[in-house]
């Protein structure tokens, strides 16, 4: 059937039929209109010779930057980049550094110089051998410093100084044999160093750690470390000497604080935790911790001696926590930490 016939003889439906129509073709004309109108608009952005200057430094990739790496004015990301050099040529504006999981084996005397926002260098996981004098250096913002997972053997003197605000430094898992002499030194803001699991690391020479101020943790877990770091003692007559952070013989005089805040330290499988402030600078704590390691978890003796025992927490792998009890009728010349007596000492 005709539907012009049919609508001709219905003039109602012929006149919404019209509407419907005018409705169609003014919704396509809109359409029409304001998709040229879009196309315009983005035409002529596009054609701006002048743009707003950024404001995030970020967004500016560096000139220097390797192929492989991420770079911005503020960051290098070059992790996992196969890199076996250090990269030069870093912005002076660069504030974080990651060097992770790489083949570099050398880190140049200064060469992290000029570089005054710069907060953390990351450089674990690489085959550093030697950390070298004046390797980290003039960073007057550096925050931390990652070396851990390397093959480090030497630390030589000097390569940690004028970095007045390094908060971090760890240097574990490393294969790092002894500390020598002003080592770490002069860094008056550090507050952490990790040395766990250097396998190899047994020997600490006095001043090692010295003139660290803020020093609050010293972590030598898992090495083979032990309490002769701290200094000698006689177990004939108890007589301490303590070199321990400041290279002096203390027996007889009051201890110059080398790292007065000092309040937790770990030697290779002790953990001891001071509980008064300059405590692992006393002749006191090195005649405990010079009784502990023998193999007993609870040591009985007098009161005195149990006063100076408990003054510090004494953790060990064999046994937990260090416990000192007062003995039955035990004499004040009996007390270990006047004269050794191993009877004293008992199995509970």
């Amino acid at each position: 059937m005709d539907v012009t016939k049919y609508i001709s003889f219905f003039p109602l439906v012929r006149l919404l039929y019209c509407i419907y129509c005018i409705m169609i073709h003014a919704v396509f004309i809109t359409t029409f209109v304001l998709l040229c109108g879009a196309l315009s608009t983005s035409d002529a952005l596009e054609t701006i010779s002048y743009r707003a200057p950024l404001a995030h430094l970020a967004s500016i990739r560096s000139v220097n930057c390797p192929y492989t790496c991420y770079c911005s004015a503020t960051t290098w990301n070059c992790d996992g980049a196969n890199l076996t050099k250090l990269p030069t040529g870093y912005p002076r504006t660069i504030m974080y550094l990651n060097l992770h999981n790489n083949q570099i084996d050398n880190v140049p005397a200064g060469v992290f110089r000029d570089l005054p926002f710069l907060r953390t260098i990351d450089l674990r996981d690489n085959i550093l051998t030697t950390v070298k004098f004046r390797s980290f250096s003039d960073l007057p913002t550096l925050h931390t410093i990652y070396l851990s997972y390397n093959k480090i053997t030497l630390i030589e003197e000097g390569a940690f100084q004028g970095m007045d605000e390094l908060r971090i430094l760890r240097l574990d898992h490393n294969l790092i044999p002894a500390l020598y002499k002003n080592t770490f030194m002069e860094l008056p803001r550090l507050e952490e160093i990790r040395l766990r699991y250097n396998p190899s690391l047994c020997c600490v020479e006095p001043l090692t750690f010295n003139q660290l101020p803020e020093l609050r943790e010293i972590q030598m877990y898992g090495t083979k470390t032990n309490m002769t770091i701290f200094g000698t003692y006689d177990s004939g007559t108890a007589v301490s000497k303590t070199t321990f952070a400041n290279g002096q013989d203390l027996s007889n005089t009051p201890p110059i604080p080398g790292c007065p805040k000092l309040g937790y330290m770990e030697l290779g499988t002790v953990k001891l935790h001071a509980l008064y402030p300059n405590f692992f600078m006393s002749n006191e704590f090195l005649q405990m911790v010079r009784r502990i390691g023998q193999g007993y978890e609870v040591y009985s003796t007098d009161q005195e001696e149990c006063d100076m025992l408990n003054k510090a927490a004494v953790f060990t792998d064999a046994h937990g926590a260090t416990i000192c009890m007062v003995a039955q009728a035990a004499r004040l010349s009996a007390s270990p930490s006047r004269r050794e007596k191993s009877h004293l000492t008992s199995r509970l």
